[in-house]
C-alpha cells in the first residue's frame, strides 16, 4: 500500500473516532443532564399529587367531623329516628357530600345505616362488608379525644378513602354513640376530577389488577424493595413517576403515577444530530485541507525523492546524486542518502584496496593458524606427559620403596659395622631416595585432579609454617611482616606446599647469601601475598617459561614444582605472577580470594 493511501486512512480513521467519540459524550451529558431535569420535574409533580391527596383526604375529615358531632345524628343513631333518613340520608345527600359511603353504627358496633351509591349515575353500589367490618372494628374503641382513622382501602377490587369518627354531641362532649364512616371511591370520574385539580395526566394500578403495564410492575418492585418514589420513560415523549398508596395498615394497595411530556428530550436529540452534523462536516474539511498540504509539502517530495534513489539503483550509478530542496526532514533525509552513497564510494575503494593486501591478510592467518595448531599440539603434548609422569610415578614407586627399606635395613644392621666411607654412602644413597621420592610426588600431583579442603587459617600460619619446615642458611636473611588477619580459606596443606616451594626456590637463588622479604596486604575482597629475594634472578625467556611442566634450570630438577604451584593457586580461583631481573632478583606475588567462590 501507496504512503498516499495509508496517510489518508489513518487521518480518515482517526477524524472518525473523534467524531463519534465526541457526539456520543455530548449525547450522553445532554442526555444526561436532560434526565436529571426530567426526573426533578416529576418529582415536583408527584409531590402535587401528594399534596392533592392529603387536601382530598383533609376535605373529607373535616365533612365527617361535621356530621359526627351533630346532635340529630347522635340521637338517630340512639332512637333509630326514620324521619332522620327521609330528610338527611337521600341519595342527593350524598351527591351534595361527594362521598360514596355512608356507615353509622351504635355503641355496641352494630350497623345502623350503611349506603353506597356511584356518583356519576346515582345508583346504588356494593358494600365490602369484610373491609368495612375491618375499619369498624378498628374504629370502635375511638373516643372524643382520639385522632379519626383516615385513609385508603381496598373496596370490591377497587381503591377508597374512607374517614372514621366517633359519633359526639355538637357540644364535641360523649358518650360516644357509635362510629362514622365517610368514603369516597376512585373510580375513573375520581381519578379525572384529581387530574384535573392537579392539571396532570393520573393513572390509578391496584396492585390486585390484571391488565396493567410493563412499567407498573418494574414500578411496584423497586418501590416495594427500595424506593418511595420510582421514575421511568415510558416513551421518547412520555416519563412516568409513581407514588404508593397504603391502607390504614401502611399495606400498599395502588400506586399512583403521573405522565409528564418530554417535550426537551426531542430538541436535544435534535440539538445533538445537527451538532453531528457540524462536527462531521468540520472533520472532513479538516481531512481534506489537511490531506492536501500534507501531499504538497510532504509526500509528493517523498515521492520525488523515492523516483531519485530507483532510478540510481536502476543505473547503478552511485555517482550521481538526489535533489530535493528545501529544509525539513525530507531535504535532511536527501542529504542522508547523499552522504550514504559517498560513504559507498569511499567503502568501494576501500574494497579494492582491501582486494590487493587480502593475500598478505591470508598468509598471517595461515600463519596465525599454524601456531594455533602448535599450540594444540603442545597441549596435547602436555597431556601426555601428565599421562606418562603418572604412569612413570606409580611403576617407580615400588621399587623406589624397595631401594628405601634396604636402605633402611642396612643401616640399622650393619650400620655400626661400617666405615666412614660406607656410611658416607649411604648417606648418599638417602639423599638420592629423597630427592627420586620428591620427583615421584610431583610427578603424582601433576597427573592428578585437584580437589581442595577448604580450612579457615590466619596468613601468618601458612608462612610460619613453610619457614619452620625449611632450613635456611646463615648467609639469608629473612624479613617477614605477615600478619594474622584478616583470615582466609584454603586448602592449608596445598598451600603450604606452595609457599615451601616458592621459599626453597629463593634459597636455592642465593647460593651466596642475600635477603628474603615475605609480607602480605588485603583490600577486603582478596589478599596478596609478596616473596622477593636478592638472588641470581632470570632472564626474560626463562621468566615465560618458568611455569611450562618440564623446563627447570636446576641441575636435579624436573620442572614439575612451579606449574603445580600454579594449579594449586588457580584452583583457589588465584592468580601467581613473577617478576625478575638477571643477577637482581625475583619477585613473586599470589593473589588469593578471602572467601572460597560459592560456584
Amino acid at each position: 500500500m501507496r504512503i498516499r493511501w495509508k496517510t489518508l486512512i489513518i487521518i480518515s480513521s482517526i477524524i472518525l473516532v473523534l467524531t463519534l467519540s465526541f457526539y456520543f459524550i455530548c449525547e450522553t451529558a445532554l442526555l444526561q443532564r436532560l434526565s436529571i431535569d426530567e426526573k426533578r420535574i416529576a418529582e415536583e409533580d408527584l409531590n402535587r399529587l401528594k399534596m392533592a391527596l392529603s387536601y382530598e383526604t383533609q376535605n373529607l375529615a373535616s365533612k365527617a367531623a361535621d356530621w359526627s358531632n351533630w346532635d340529630d345524628l347522635y340521637h338517630y343513631v340512639e332512637n333509630n329516628n326514620t324521619a332522620f333518613i327521609e330528610t338527611n340520608l337521600v341519595p342527593q345527600a350524598f351527591a351534595d357530600l361527594k362521598v360514596n359511603l355512608m356507615v353509622f353504627t351504635n355503641d355496641s358496633s352494630s350497623i345502623v345505616f350503611s349506603k353506597a351509591y356511584y356518583l356519576d349515575n346515582m345508583t346504588e353500589m356494593p358494600i365490602d362488608q369484610a373491609a368495612l367490618k375491618s375499619i369498624i372494628l378498628q374504629a370502635a374503641n375511638l373516643n372524643p379525644e382520639s385522632e379519626p382513622i383516615q385513609g385508603f382501602i381496598t373496596s370490591n377490587d377497587s381503591t377508597m378513602l374512607v374517614v372514621a369518627r366517633p359519633i359526639l354531641k355538637s357540644t364535641y362532649e360523649g358518650p360516644v354513640r357509635g362510629t362514622l364512616v365517610f368514603g369516597i371511591l376512585f373510580d375513573e370520574t375520581e381519578i379525572e376530577n384529581l387530574s384535573n385539580v392537579v392539571g396532570l395526566t393520573i393513572k390509578w394500578y391496584p396492585t390486585n389488577g390484571t391488565n396493567v403495564a410493563p412499567d407498573f410492575l418494574k414500578a411496584n418492585s423497586t418501590i416495594t424493595t427500595q424506593m418511595s418514589t420510582f421514575y421511568t420513560s415510558v416513551t421518547e415523549t412520555e416519563i412516568s413517576g409513581y407514588i404508593p398508596i397504603r391502607d390504614i395498615n401502611s399495606k400498599i394497595i395502588a400506586l399512583a403515577s403521573i405522565i409528564d411530556l418530554r417535550e426537551g428530550y426531542a430538541e436535544t436529540k435534535t440539538e445533538i444530530f445537527f451538532l453531528s452534523i457540524m462536527i462531521s462536516t468540520m472533520g472532513l474539511t479538516f481531512l481534506t485541507l489537511f490531506y492536501f498540504s500534507l501531499d504538497k509539502f510532504v509526500l509528493s517530495r517523498l515521492s520525488n525523492l523515492n523516483r531519485s534513489v530507483a532510478r540510481i539503483c536502476e543505473a547503478g550509478c552511485i555517482t550521481e546524486r538526489t535533489q530535493t530542496r528545501g529544509n525539513d526532514e525530507v531535504s535532511d533525509l536527501s542529504k542522508r542518502i547523499n552522504d550514504m552513497l559517498d560513504q559507498i564510494s569511499v567503502s568501494q575503494a576501500k574494497l579494492r584496496d582491501y582486494a590487493l593486501t587480502l593475500e598478505k591478510k591470508i598468509e598471517t592467518k595461515k600463519r596465525e593458524l599454524e601456531e594455533a595448531n602448535e599450540k594444540v599440539i603442545k597441549t596435547e603434548r602436555m597431556a601426555a606427559v601428565g599421562e606418562l609422569a603418572g604412569m612413570v610415578a606409580h611403576d617407580l614407586r615400588n621399587p623406589l620403596s624397595g631401594i628405601k627399606n634396604a636402605s633402611y635395613l642396612l643401616k640399622k644392621k650393619q650400620g655400626d659395622h661400617l666405615d666412614d666411607k660406607g656410611k658416607e654412602t649411604l648417606a648418599i644413597m638417602d639423599k638420592a631416595i629423597e630427592h627420586a621420592s620428591k620427583i615421584i610426588a610431583d610427578l603424582l600431583d601433576y597427573s592428578r585432579e585437584l580437589h581442595l579442603d577448604y580450612e579457615e587459617c590466619s596468613p601468618k600460619s601458612l608462612v610460619s609454617y613453610s619457614l619452620l619446615s625449611l632450613t635456611i642458611p646463615n648467609e639469608i636473611k629473612v624479613l617477614e611482616s605477615v600478619e594474622d588477619s584478616p583470615m582466609i580459606w584454603v586448602d592449608i596443606n596445598k598451600m603450604q606446599r606452595v609457599f615451601t616451594n616458592l621459599i626453597k626456590n629463593s634459597i636455592d637463588a642465593m647460593p651466596n647469601g642475600g635477603s628474603l622479604e615475605i609480607s602480605c596486604k588485603h583490600n577486603g575482597q582478596t589478599i596478596e601475598f609478596l616473596i622477593a629475594d636478592t638472588g641470581i634472578g632470570m632472564t626474560e625467556n626463562v621468566v615465560q617459561k618458568i611455569f611450562t611442566p618440564l623446563f627447570t634450570t636446576k641441575a636435579q630438577g624436573m620442572g614439575f614444582g612451579l606449574s603445580i604451584c600454579k594449579r594449586i593457586v588457580e584452583a583457589h580461583n588465584g592468580k601467581i605472577k613473577v617478576e625478575s631481573a638477571l643477577n637482581k632478583g625475583t619477585k613473586f606475588a599470589i593473589i588469593l580470594p578471602l572467601k572460597p567462590d560459592p560456584k
